[in-house]
């Protein structure tokens, strides 16, 4: 029981540990894009996204996260709002979204950024199979998805 309890707190910490990253690049990201203009969304490769695209992977790889995860393609709809996806595989990967509108509780409109980052996390210290131990019939996912997103106003018209 305590094999599975010390197990259990390390992949949990590290899971909490990188979704901590995660959140950070994605504020950063959407940080950088509610200053952004939104004249290029249109467009169908916008600098603007590419350039929150550079900035959430480039504090990623800073922090010591693995970045495989971001496609280096990009699949864009270019109506609003505006959503650019660079997923590796499935579901995995980095969403922007522009020109999201946002209703505050007054009725006032605007438009934000949203950047979704969907990590695929592998259990470090294996436990989804020590918990087995304790729990024979258990089982568990040998990769779990671990999903941030951060939403600012854009402060650009």
């Amino acid at each position: 029981m305590l094999l599975v309890m010390i197990i259990g707190l390390l992949d949990f910490a590290t899971a909490y540990n990188l979704k901590q990253k995660l959140a950070n690049a994605a504020r950063e990201g959407a940080r950088l894009g509610s200053s952004q203009p939104l004249s290029d969304v249109s467009s169908s490769s916008p600098a603007s996204i590419t350039a929150i695209k550079d900035d959430v992977t480039t504090y990623l790889q800073q922090a010591g996260v693995d970045t495989s995860f971001i496609a280096s393609s990009m699949s864009y709809t270019p109506t609003a709002p505006f959503t650019a996806t660079y997923y590796s595989s499935g579901s995995y990967g980095l969403k922007i979204e522009r020109t999201v509108l946002i209703v505050d509780a007054g009725g006032a409109t605007s438009y934000a950024t949203v950047v979704t980052l969907v990590y695929p996390y592998d259990w470090t210290y294996g436990f989804n199979h020590i918990i087995k131990l304790l729990i024979p019939s258990a089982t568990g996912a040998a990769q779990i998805g671990i999903e941030t997103d951060a939403t600012m106003v854009d402060l650009t018209p």
